[in-house]
C-alpha cells in the first residue's frame, strides 16, 4: 500500500483539546465510537474512505454486529483501501491510544518490509502535523506546494501499528515507501486469531523512540485491511479507538 498516498490525502481539523485543560484531570478523547453507532447507518460518522491512486479495487468496511456491540468489519480481496478520520490531538496531553481489534487470518505471503508484498491484515495508523514553524526552508516550500494543491499540509510523519504475519511483536521498521512511517508490530501470526485483543500502546514514546524526537500533534488515524499486493482474501474487525492521558 502507497503509505505516500496517505500522506497527501490526510488532512487536519481544528485541535480537539482545550489548552487550559491539565493532563491529569483530562477525561478520554473517544475518537472512534463505532459501538454507539448502527448496523444500517453505513461509514461511521466522521470518518470517510481513504482510496490510492492505481487501486481500482477497494476493501469494504461496515458497521456490523458482534455479539452485543457494534464494530466495523474489513473486507479485503485483491483490494487496498482505508478509512481515515482527520483531528487533532496533544500527545502531551494524550500520549496513550487504546482500542480493540480482531482478525479472522494472516496473510502468507505479506512482508511489509519491501514494496511488492506490502499488505496486512490490519492496520491502525496515526499521522502527524507538519508544522512550518519548525521546518527548514525546503521543507516549507514542498509542503507549501502540497497545501496549494491538495488544499491542505500532507502530514509530516507516521506511525503504522500492524498485525503482521511473521514478525515477531516489538518489532520496528521503516514503511517501504517512506522512512517518515514507521511500522511497529504489536499482533502476529495466528495465536490470537478469531478473538479479540485489546490493545494499549504510549504513541509519545513510540515516536520518540521511532524518530529521535519528540511527535508534533497528531493530524489524522485510520484503519486498513489491505491484500492489493499480495491478492490475497483477509477479514478483520475493529472496534473503538479512545486516546486517554495516562494507562
Amino acid at each position: 500500500m502507497d503509505v505516500e498516498g496517505i500522506l497527501i490525502l490526510s488532512a487536519a481539523l481544528p485541535c480537539l483539546v482545550p489548552s487550559h485543560v491539565q493532563a491529569e484531570s483530562l477525561p478520554p478523547l473517544e475518537v472512534a465510537t463505532f459501538s454507539m453507532a448502527s448496523e444500517s447507518e453505513g461509514l461511521p460518522q466522521d470518518w470517510r474512505p481513504l482510496t490510492f491512486e492505481g487501486v481500482d479495487r477497494h476493501t469494504e468496511y461496515k458497521l456490523t454486529r458482534d455479539g452485543d456491540t457494534v464494530v466495523v468489519m474489513a473486507r479485503a480481496q485483491a483490494s487496498g483501501s482505508g478509512l481515515t478520520r482527520s483531528l487533532r490531538i496533544d500527545l502531551n496531553r494524550y500520549p496513550i491510544i487504546r482500542w480493540r481489534w480482531r482478525v479472522a487470518n494472516v496473510l502468507r505471503r505479506a512482508d511489509v518490509a519491501h514494496r511488492q508484498s506490502d499488505d496486512a491484515s490490519a492496520r491502525l495508523l496515526i499521522f502527524f502535523a507538519f508544522e512550518p514553524s519548525a521546518a527548514g526552508l525546503l521543507d516549507r516550500a514542498r509542503y507549501e506546494a502540497a497545501r496549494l494543491l491538495y488544499g491542505a499540509y500532507p502530514p509530516h510523519s507516521g506511525i503504522a501499528y500492524l498485525w503482521d504475519n511473521t514478525l515477531a511483536p516489538g518489532a520496528v521498521l521503516a514503511n517501504p515507501y517512506s522512512e517518515q512511517v514507521k511500522m511497529i508490530v504489536v499482533e502476529s501470526g495466528d495465536a490470537n486469531l478469531n478473538r479479540w485483543v485489546e490493545e494499549t500502546r504510549n504513541v509519545y514514546a513510540d515516536y520518540l523512540a521511532a524518530f529521535g524526537t519528540e511527535p508534533p500533534p497528531v493530524s489524522s488515524i485510520a484503519i486498513m485491511t489491505d491484500t492489493d499486493v499480495t491478492r490475497e482474501t483477509a477479514t478483520a474487525y475493529y472496534g473503538d479507538i479512545v486516546f486517554t492521558s495516562s494507562p
